[in-house]
């Protein structure tokens, strides 16, 4: 299964929507500390994108994923008017960068959504270190 992967450096004031597919996409955002108050708005953007699979990476993957459940759930009661996706979204998140970065890329699977892209939104400076690990990933590294 090849992937084609998006590494993302976030930028505030940046329209995340536009960079966004529009189906069959898992996204992963990489945060420790940085940016915490764009988390809601790419969650957002990415639900109203169609996305299958949304992973939190980092110090930060609770929150992530907590924020992700709240707006799918509230979307999904019909409480709000925005855009929910026709296949559930799973959620899910790690706090080892290498183990969840991992896991974002080669485990990320959906019961009805082919995932075709992965989009890796990064709100630290992880891009040199995360290309790294890609490429260490590419040449069958599995992390413990």
């Amino acid at each position: 299964m090849e992937r084609e992967i998006k590494f993302l450096k976030f930028k505030p004031g940046e329209n995340t929507a536009s960079v966004l597919p529009s189906s069959d996409w898992c996204l992963i955002i990489l945060a420790n500390d940085n940016q915490t108050d764009y988390f809601n708005e790419i969650i957002n953007n990415a639900i109203d994108n169609n996305v299958a699979y949304i992973c939190g990476v980092g110090k930060q993957h609770e929150l992530i994923h907590e924020l992700a459940d709240e707006e799918l759930s509230y979307r999904y009661a019909e409480v709000s008017q925005k855009h929910y996706p026709k296949h559930v979204v799973i959620t899910v998140g790690n706090e080892d960068i290498e183990q969840g970065l991992w896991s974002g890329v080669y485990a990320s699977e959906h019961p009805d959504v082919p995932i075709q892209q992965i989009i890796i939104i990064d709100m630290e400076d992880f891009t040199s270190a995360g290309n790294i690990l890609l490429e260490k990933f590419s040449g069958g590294y599995i992390p413990n």
